[in-house]
C-alpha cells in the first residue's frame, strides 16, 4: 500500500462523509424512523470488526481477500455511477444517454484520481463545507405549510430495503485502508469519521421521512423542489450540486482503495480502474440480464458482509499465525 501523504482525522472524516451521503442523495425510497434507525445500528454493529482492525497500523489483507475487495470496490463504483446517471436522466434531462453522464463523471474523477489521497482530502474540505451548507439551506428553507401537499405512509421496511440502507454504509465498512496515512492519535482518529457518519447519515435520512415525502423517488431531490415560495426554482439546483460533489468523491474514495493495494503504477492503476467502472456502468445499464446479476442488492449484502466480518477474522488469523 503507497499512500504515502499523511492527513486528519477531520480531513478524513469529511471524505468519507461525501462518500456515505452519495448513497444518501440517491436513495429513491424511505420508510419509518425505526426501520431507518435499526438499519442504521445494524450496519453499525456490522461496521465493530472493521473499527477494530482500522487501528492497526500494519494492515495485511491476504492476497484473495484484496480480490473480493477489488471486485467489491468495483461493484459499488458501478452502483452508485448508475444510481446518478438513472436520476439525472429520469428528473433533469430524459434527452441526456446514460452514457454521457458516466463519461462526464468519469472523465472529472480521472485527474485528480492520480493525486494522492492529501490533496483529495483537502479539497474534500471544501467541498464539505458546501454539502453541509447545501442540506442547511435545503432543510431551512422549505415552507412547512406547503407539506400538506404530500402524503406520508408510514410503515416498516421490507428486507431489501434494509439491505439497501446497510450497503449505504459501504465506504465506512473500506475504511481501514487510510488509518495508517493519519497524523493524529488512534483513539480520536478512529472514532471521529464513525461518529460524524453516525451523526450526518441518521439526520439526514430521518428528516427526509419526517417531512412527509415518502411515497416519492428521490425524497431529498423532491424536498429540494417544495421552496418554491423562496425562490422559483426552488433548491432543486443546490441539490444536484450537491449529488454531484457526493458521488465525485464517493468515485475518488473507491480509487484510492485501489491505488493503495497497488504496489506500483498507481497512475495506470487508477486510469485502468476508471476505465473498467465505466464499461461495466454501459453493460448494466444496456443489458439489463447482466446489471440484474451484477448489482443484485443481495450479492452487494454478501460482499459487504464478507468485507466487514470475515477479512477481520482473517487478518487476525494472519496476524496470530505471524507471531
Amino acid at each position: 500500500m503507497i499512500l504515502n501523504n499523511k492527513i486528519s482525522g477531520i480531513q478524513f472524516s469529511v471524505l468519507l462523509s461525501l462518500s456515505t451521503l452519495a448513497y444518501v442523495t440517491m436513495e429513491q425510497k424511505t420508510v419509518s424512523c425505526l426501520s431507518m434507525i435499526i438499519s442504521i445500528v445494524v450496519a453499525f454493529l456490522l461496521l465493530i470488526p472493521t473499527f477494530f482492525i482500522s487501528s492497526k497500523e500494519n494492515l495485511e489483507i491476504p492476497p484473495v481477500f484484496q480480490v473480493v475487495i477489488g471486485i467489491f470496490v468495483t461493484v459499488m463504483s458501478v452502483y452508485i455511477l448508475n444510481s446518478f446517471s438513472d436520476f439525472f436522466v429520469k428528473n433533469i434531462n430524459p434527452n441526456s444517454p446514460r452514457y454521457i453522464i458516466s463519461a462526464l463523471l468519469l472523465l472529472a474523477t480521472l485527474y485528480p484520481a492520480t493525486k494522492g489521497i492529501e490533496a483529495i482530502s483537502r479539497s474534500g474540505i471544501i467541498a464539505g463545507a458546501f454539502a453541509l451548507f447545501a442540506i442547511i439551506v435545503i432543510v431551512a428553507f422549505i415552507p412547512y405549510n406547503d407539506m400538506a401537499n404530500f402524503s406520508d405512509n408510514e410503515r416498516s421496511a421490507q428486507l431489501y430495503e434494509i439491505t439497501d440502507l446497510i450497503i449505504m454504509f459501504s465506504p465506512i465498512s473500506l475504511s481501514f485502508f487510510f488509518f495508517r496515512n493519519f497524523n493524529t492519535g488512534k483513539v480520536k482518529t478512529v472514532a471521529l469519521p464513525f461518529i460524524i457518519i453516525s451523526l450526518i447519515t441518521s439526520v439526514v435520512m430521518c428528516f427526509v421521512k419526517l417531512l412527509n415525502v415518502s411515497e416519492y423517488r428521490h425524497p431529498f431531490y423532491t424536498l429540494s423542489q417544495v421552496s418554491f415560495k423562496v425562490i422559483p426554482m426552488g433548491f432543486s439546483g443546490l441539490f444536484i450540486a450537491l449529488s454531484i460533489i457526493c458521488v465525485f468523491f464517493a468515485l475518488l474514495y473507491y480509487t484510492l482503495i485501489v491505488k493503495s493495494m497497488a504496489k506500483t503504477n498507481t497512475r495506470l492503476m487508477s486510469t485502468t480502474f476508471l476505465l473498467v467502472v465505466y464499461c461495466l456502468s454501459v453493460i448494466t445499464s444496456y443489458v439489463k440480464e447482466i446489471g440484474d446479476i451484477l448489482l443484485n442488492r443481495y450479492f452487494l449484502l454478501v460482499l459487504f458482509l464478507i468485507v466487514t466480518l470475515i477479512v477481520p477474522i482473517a487478518v487476525k488469523i494472519k496476524e496470530n499465525s505471524n507471531d
